[in-house]
């Protein structure tokens, strides 16, 4: 599971850095991702969940689109799902993207409802359900459209959402409870 990767961030200012720390932060975020790809190929994992702002806004660089589809190719050739939803930095209707179509093994669930994607892992049935924003600016409690989870197999919400209140310096997006979490 990752969340908030920001994929190649652009930094505003690192000017007052020595070189080689501008450096190292222009690639920090790149370097992360690349390292998750590698430990969930190590470990060979049944699957990768990613909770939103995989991208850090409207403006989705080159380099950060490539990496990542890199990184879920190289799952998908090792026979590892990726599951995604887009958050509020990284919104479906907001923004571009260069890259038209994901290897099979990769889903990436809508906006405007909840989807599910089963499929087994060994033994087990497994269940992610998944909603992306829409638009960055989104207030609904996207908690309370998940349904309870029902019958046997595992079950996995994916959510991009700010739980229990808003937080200094962020907006209240998509604002729910813990108690909202535990329901579904």
């Amino acid at each position: 599971h990752a969340a908030d990767l920001h994929l190649d961030t652009p930094f505003a200012d690192v000017s007052g850095f020595p070189e080689h720390v501008g450096d190292a932060l222009r690639e920090a975020s790149l370097q992360a991702w690349t390292a998750l790809v590698d430990e969930a190929s190590r470990r060979r994992v049944g699957f990768v969940v990613l909770a939103g702002d995989i991208y850090d806004g409207a403006v989705r660089g080159l380099r950060a689109q490539r990496a990542f589809l890199e990184g879920v190719s190289r799952l998908a050739d090792e026979g590892i799902r990726t599951l995604l939803v887009h958050g509020n930095h990284d919104p479906v209707a907001e923004g571009w993207t260069a890259v038209r179509a994901f290897p099979d093994l990769v889903t990436t669930f809508p906006a405007h409802g909840v989807a599910t994607e089963a499929f087994e892992v060994g033994d087990e049935q497994v269940f992610v359900h998944g909603t992306s924003y829409a638009v960055a600016a989104t207030s609904e409690n996207l908690a309370q459209r998940y349904p309870v989870a029902s019958g046997g197999g595992f079950h996995v919400g994916l959510l991009h959402a700010n739980v229990g209140g808003p937080t200094t310096g962020h907006a209240d997006y998509s604002p729910c409870t813990l108690d909202d979490l535990r329901r579904t």
